[in-house]
C-alpha cells in the first residue's frame, strides 16, 4: 500500500468512488456499462476501509500484483523458460502495469481476468494431440489428457464474461474464447457429441455471467428502456465527441505514431519519445528498453520468417495473432487514443515476443553462451526499465494530479457566491472537492453563451479552463486571461498533465451579447 493513490486523478475514478457510496448509472455514478463486477469487487475492500479511492487502488495493487500468475503458467506451457521467466519480469515493472496497479482504475483488475482468459484458452488447445514440435520458441508445452477439455473451456467462458463485467471494451479479447471453441471443435480425437456438449458448456455459462450482471443493470437503471437510453447517449458520444474514436478526417499516420511509439513504446515498454527530454534524467535510461526492444525485434525477425516457411504457422504464433490483432485494432480505431491505459492487454504477448526475439538473437553467440548472454541482456532491459518505473510510482503517491490541483485552488481561491467555472472533465473532481462551486461542463462556444445568457444577474466572474476553450471553434484572444497553471508528469497524466485556468476579462461578456 506504500504507492496506492490516495485521492482522484480524473473523471472515471470519481465516478468509481462515487458508485461506492451510491450506485446510479442515471447519475453516472458509475459511467455506463457501469462495470458492475468491477464495482462488486471494489465493495469487497471497502467494506473493511471505507475509503472508496483507498479500496479502489488497492483493488488495483492485488489485481495488478497477481496478474504475474496466470502469465507465469501460460508463458512456461508456451514454451521456453528462459523467455517465459523474462516476460512475466518485464511485465511485472513495465511502467503501465506499475501505474495502473496503484489508480483507483478498473484497468488492472482487467488485465487480471484477461491474463486468465488467455491461459484457458491456450490449455484448451493444447488439450489437441500434438504431433511434432510446434512450439514457437524452443520446446513443446505438455499435452494433456483430451479429456480435461472440459474444464478449461468452462473456465475461459467464466473468465470472459467476469472481464467483460469489468471493462466491456476488452470485448474483442473474446476472439480467444471463440478460437478455443474452435480449438475444442476441431478436435478429431473426440466424438462430435462431446466436442459440441463442451462448447455449449462453455457457452452456457459465459451467458449465464454476463446475462446475471447485465441483468442487475437493467434493474438499477429502472428498467430496459432507461437503459437502453443511457446506453445510446453514451456510445454515440464514445465514438462521435469526446471518446477519442478515430474519424475519418483525423491524420491516421499522426494517429499511428502516437499509438505505437508514444503509447505501446513510451508508457507501455519505457522506450524513448520525442517530446520527453531524452538527454536528461530519467529520459536517458529510456534508451536501455529501446535498445532492447530494437535487439527483440531484430532476432524475431528471422525466427518469424522460418516459421513462414513451414506449410503451417505454429499454433503459438496463431494464438498471439489471435490475441493481439483484435484488440490492437480495437484499440486503434474505436478507443480513445490518448490514454494508454487503453493498451495494457497488448502488454503480456508483445513482452513475450520481445524476449522471445531476444532468446533467439542469443543464440547466435553458440548454445553454451545462449543463456548467460540472454541473462546479461535480460537483466540489463529489467534495470533500465525499473528506473524509469520507480520514480514514476513515487512521483504518483508524493504529487496530486493537476485536476487536484486545480480543485484545491479553486476552492481556496475562487469565490463560490459570484463565479461561474466551465470545464470539460475536470468539473467531477471539481465537484468532489468543492460542490460549493458552480462547475458546469461543457464544449462547444454556443452552449457557452447560451449558459452565461441564461443567468439574469450578470455573473462578477466567469472562469474556464484550457480543455473547454481548445473545444472552442471561434478565436477567444483577448476574451480571457490566464490565472494559474497546474502541471503533473505526462507518462502519469497523459490528457490532463497541463491544465490552465483562465478568467474571462470585461472583453467576454460584450462579446456573448452580440
Amino acid at each position: 500500500m506504500l504507492y496506492l493513490a490516495p485521492y482522484p486523478t480524473g473523471w472515471d475514478d470519481v465516478d468509481f468512488a462515487l458508485a461506492l457510496a451510491e450506485y446510479d448509472l442515471l447519475r453516472m455514478q458509475p459511467h455506463f456499462p457501469g462495470y458492475p463486477i468491477y464495482i462488486l469487487a471494489a465493495h469487497l475492500f471497502n467494506s473493511w476501509l471505507h475509503d472508496p479511492f483507498l479500496a479502489l487502488s488497492l483493488l488495483s495493487g492485488v489485481a495488478g500484483g497477481l496478474t504475474v500468475i496466470p502469465l507465469w503458467l501460460l508463458f512456461h506451457r508456451m514454451g521456453n523458460r528462459w523467455v517465459a521467466s523474462l516476460a512475466v519480469w518485464m511485465y511485472s515493472v513495465a511502467p503501465l502495469p506499475l501505474i495502473t496497479s496503484i489508480q483507483p482504475m478498473s484497468d488492472s483488475l482487467g488485465a487480471f481476468l484477461a491474463a486468465w482468459l488467455a491461459y484457458f484458452a491456450w490449455r484448451v488447445q493444447e488439450s489437441k494431440q500434438i504431433e511434432g514440435s510446434d512450439a514457437f520458441v524452443s520446446g513443446v508445452g505438455n499435452a494433456t489428457d483430451r479429456t480435461q477439455f472440459v474444464w478449461p473451456t468452462l473456465a475461459a467462458g467464466v473468465v470472459l464474461g467476469l472481464l467483460l463485467g469489468v471493462r466491456i471494451s476488452y470485448l474483442a479479447l473474446s476472439a480467444l474464447w471463440v478460437w478455443a471453441v474452435a480449438q475444442l471443435l476441431s478436435d478429431r480425437g473426440t466424438s462430435v457429441g462431446f466436442r459440441f456438449s463442451s462448447a455449449t458448456v462453455s457457452a452456457v455459462a459465459l451467458a449465464a455471467v454476463c446475462g446475471s450482471w447485465l441483468l442487475a443493470l437493467v434493474v438499477s437503471a429502472g428498467g430496459v428502456d432507461s437503459f437502453a437510453a443511457v446506453a445510446v447517449s453514451f456510445t454515440e458520444g464514445h465514438f462521435s465527441d469526446w471518446g477519442g474514436a478515430y474519424e475519418a478526417n483525423a491524420s491516421l499516420w499522426e494517429r499511428a505514431r502516437l499509438f505505437l511509439f508514444r503509447q505501446i513504446g513510451g508508457a507501455g515498454l519505457g522506450t524513448v519519445w520525442p517530446v520527453d527530454g531524452i538527454f536528461n534524467g530519467v529520459g536517458l535510461w529510456r534508451w536501455v528498453p529501446t535498445a532492447a526492444v530494437v535487439l527483440g525485434i531484430v532476432g524475431l525477425i528471422p525466427r518469424l520468417a522460418s516459421d513462414r516457411n513451414h506449410r503451417r504457422p505454429s499454433k503459438t504464433a496463431v494464438f498471439l495473432c489471435i490475441w493481439i490483432i483484435p484488440y490492437l485494432l480495437w484499440a486503434f480505431f474505436a478507443q480513445n487514443v490518448e490514454k494508454p491505459r487503453h493498451i495494457l492487454p497488448l502488454l503480456p504477448p508483445l513482452l513475450y515476443l520481445l524476449a522471445a526475439g531476444l532468446w533467439h538473437l542469443a543464440g547466435w553467440a553458440g548454445r553454451l553462451r545462449q543463456p548467460r548472454l540472454y541473462l546479461l541482456v535480460g537483466a540489463f532491459w529489467l534495470s533500465g526499465v525499473m528506473a524509469i518505473s520507480y520514480p514514476l510510482l513515487v512521483e504518483a503517491r508524493t504529487s496530486e494530479s493537476p485536476m487536484m490541483q486545480l480543485a484545491r485552488y479553486v476552492k481556496a481561491n475562487v469565490s463560490a457566491n459570484d463565479s461561474l467555472i466551465f470545464t470539460w472533465e475536470e468539473q467531477r473532481v471539481l465537484r468532489l472537492v468543492s460542490p460549493a462551486h458552480t462547475s458546469i461542463r461543457l464544449r462547444r462556444w454556443e452552449d457557452f453563451r447560451t449558459e452565461v445568457l441564461q443567468y439574469q444577474a450578470k455573473p462578477m466572474k466567469v472562469y474556464a479552463t484550457n480543455a473547454l476553450i481548445n473545444g472552442f471553434n471561434k478565436d477567444v484572444a483577448g476574451l480571457f486571461r490566464e490565472v494559474a497553471v497546474f502541471r503533473g508528469n505526462p507518462w502519469l497524466y497523459p490528457t490532463y498533465h497541463t491544465i490552465v485556468l483562465y478568467e474571462g476579462t470585461s472583453l467576454l461578456y460584450e462579446n456573448i451579447l452580440f
